[in-house]
């Protein structure tokens, strides 16, 4: 793949800093990128969404004056790539436009959550030559979609991490289907000796709920810096995975453990088609699962693999995939 002196339109949805790091790469790779969200970013823009949520008005007008300003933006630019991550959001309108704009651009989707989370995705798939999804079931049920699991951002290993392990267990991620009765009930099982770390994040309002109620041990109403999520799992001995039960593909979170060289403990039963899956790294937690065997299962070493399985997950490889 040559991206050297490509131009990208890049649409994404804002999802913390991970959009910002893919253009970040493609620039190192030579390519020009435009980037915009699907929906305005504003402190503006949010309140208008507060506002017409409250009073139950259809947000489409709002998401399509943002795109309409996008293409504004762009008019006196060409590009040789439409590229856009998820793209719910994004109106019809505004990617006929862009098609009849671009007419010799290659326009590529990826998706990082299942389709059945994504609602009007059915309506705006036919509009790119390339779709790609980390969701081995969608990949199935649709044949114009192409399996590829998401990325890690480690591109050197430091051994010196695994010496400076201060967590037996680290959780990070949203408080969503009841994660914090799960993750309470599962650490009840250990004993004292045993060091965990959980970092749940939610809402203003649910934190004030959760906290009169005394409750709010692991919940935050800030977001985690990714620099600070990073240090946390070099820190951990093995990472606690639990995904939403309407995703089949791997999390974010799941393919790190593999750039971080971690050991993981999941519900995810799907992992084991997966080529870094071993018994050795990978704990599978089901309703028969042996709390002597995960004891077990964090007294041992992490097993290292071949480098060709780390490669296969670094950013670079992810966007050979995508733009090959």
């Amino acid at each position: 793949m040559n991206l050297s002196g490509k131009k990208i339109l890049f649409i994404g949805i804002g999802f913390y800093d991970y959009e910002q790091f893919i253009k970040s790469e493609l620039i190192k790779q030579g390519a020009k990128v435009s980037y915009f969200t699907e929906r305005g970013t504003s402190r503006l823009f949010t309140l208008k969404e507060k506002w017409y949520t409250s009073w139950k008005l259809d947000l489409k007008p709002l998401y399509e004056g943002h795109q309409k300003a996008v293409l504004e933006s762009i008019i006196d630019k060409y590009f040789d790539y439409v590229f856009v991550i998820k793209g719910g959001l994004l109106a019809t309108s505004f990617l006929e436009s862009l098609k009849a704009r671009y007419a010799s651009a290659k326009f590529i989707m990826y998706q990082w959550d299942s389709l059945n989370r994504v609602d009007g995705i059915e309506k705006i798939l036919g509009y790119f030559d390339k779709i790609l999804s980390f969701d081995p079931k969608d990949c199935t049920e649709n044949s114009n979609l192409i399996f590829r699991p998401l990325f890690h951002r480690e591109q050197i290993f430091d051994a010196k991490h695994e010496k400076n392990e201060s967590y037996d267990i680290s959780f990070i991620g949203w408080m969503h289907n009841e994660r914090l009765e799960f993750i309470n009930a599962f650490l009840a099982n250990f004993n004292s000796q045993r060091k965990f770390y959980v970092f749940l994040y939610t809402g203003f309002y649910t934190f004030v709920k959760y906290l009169l109620k005394g409750k709010a041990s692991y919940l935050n109403f800030q977001t985690m810096k990714y620099n600070e999520c990073r240090s946390i799992m070099l820190a951990s001995h093995c990472v606690l995975d639990l995904p939403h039960g309407l995703q089949t593909g791997l999390t974010m979170r799941a393919i790190e453990s593999v750039g971080f060289r971690k050991k993981l403990i999941t519900t995810s039963k799907n992992i084991i088609n997966y080529d870094f899956y071993c018994k050795e790294n990978v704990f599978i937690l089901d309703d028969n699962y042996s709390q002597s065997e995960l004891e077990s299962f964090l007294d041992s070493p992490y097993k290292s693999l071949d480098n060709e399985v780390y490669d296969n997950y670094q950013v670079r490889s992810w966007l050979n995939d995508v733009f090959n």
